[in-house]
């Protein structure tokens, strides 16, 4: 059985700030610093792990090579599902399947976040699809984007 006591001290001592809501018993959202805003729910089977980030006119208006994008980081993910929300936003999806364990959860969240921090910030063309949302112009030298 996944308990919140157990998942909510165990993201808090990853150095995550937890948020709780007494109407959602089998979800906790969790914010820290280099990651994205992350909600945690569960039933006795699986956790799953959700985030999202907002994309830029660069990637609206460029769908088949924001695609591309996406596909690229699917193919490298350890744990994580890259997809594209009905509001446009690129979301990070992953299971962790059974009850909490300690040791298996630790390494599940290193898969975690290795996925949605260090393989998005890797790749060449994050800054170019999800900075600023009002950004329509690449900048090559900066490999970034300007509004």
């Amino acid at each position: 059985m996944n308990t919140k006591i157990q998942i909510q001290n165990h993201m808090e001592c990853l150095g995550y700030e937890v948020l709780t809501q007494d109407d959602k018993p089998n979800s906790i959202m969790c914010s820290k610093e280099i990651a994205p805003l992350l909600l945690l729910s569960w039933t006795d089977s699986y956790i799953m792990f959700y985030a999202q980030y907002e994309i830029n006119s660069i990637a609206k208006s460029n769908e088949a090579n924001f695609l591309s994008f996406i596909n690229k980081l699917n193919s490298k993910a350890s744990s994580t599902r890259y997809f594209i929300t009905e509001s446009k936003e690129i979301a990070f999806e992953g299971l962790y399947f059974g009850e909490y364990d300690k040791k298996i959860f630790s390494n599940f969240v290193s898969h975690w976040e290795y996925d949605v921090i260090d393989r998005l910030f890797d790749e060449d063309d994050t800054n170019l699809y999800l900075g600023d949302p009002n950004q329509v112009v690449a900048d090559s030298k900066l490999n970034g984007v300007w509004a």
